[in-house]
């Protein structure tokens, strides 16, 4: 009975001692950053540049200061980048951009930007195509391509 005892009393100091330990996902905030491709001449205040970069990727604008066609890359669904994006950048909820974008493909004929899970690949397609635009997780930037530039960072 008192090895029992002892066993629980230690387990729980243990389960006790590591949740006071953990950091909480609200503790630690994600940084994020919005990239293009290093042509984009796009300059301007944060605050000009977050309009702009809302206005092209729910497709209210389709080129970039200069003329060049917009090409914006999405993230998953899941992906922390992507629902950051949602919520800091656009303001919308998951639900608001499904009803937008449902909008927008029967008025326009125009389809959500593409869905690119792998950070990687999406920093080869933004450095590959000049109005590429596109959302990663600040830690992905390690090694990326010289094509790419980061436009603006924001938190979750």
């Amino acid at each position: 009975m008192k090895k029992n005892y002892f066993k629980i009393s230690c387990t729980m100091a243990l389960i006790t001692g590591l949740a006071l330990i953990t950091p909480t996902s609200q503790a630690i905030a994600a940084e994020f950053a919005v990239i293009v491709n290093a042509a984009n001449s796009m300059a301007g205040s944060e605050d000009e540049m977050r309009r702009q970069v809302k206005r092209i990727f729910m497709k209210q604008q389709s080129a970039w200061p200069g003329n060049v066609a917009a090409f914006p890359l999405d993230r998953s669904p899941t992906d922390a980048a992507h629902q950051a994006f949602l919520k800091n950048i656009l303001g919308k909820t998951t639900q608001e951009m499904a009803s937008h974008w449902l909008q927008v493909k029967q008025q326009q004929g125009t389809t959500p930007p593409r869905v690119v899970g792998a950070s990687r690949i999406l920093l080869r397609l933004v450095g590959k195509k000049e109005g590429g635009m596109g959302i990663v997780n600040v830690d992905d930037l390690a090694g990326a391509p010289t094509t790419i530039k980061v436009l603006f960072r924001f938190n979750d």
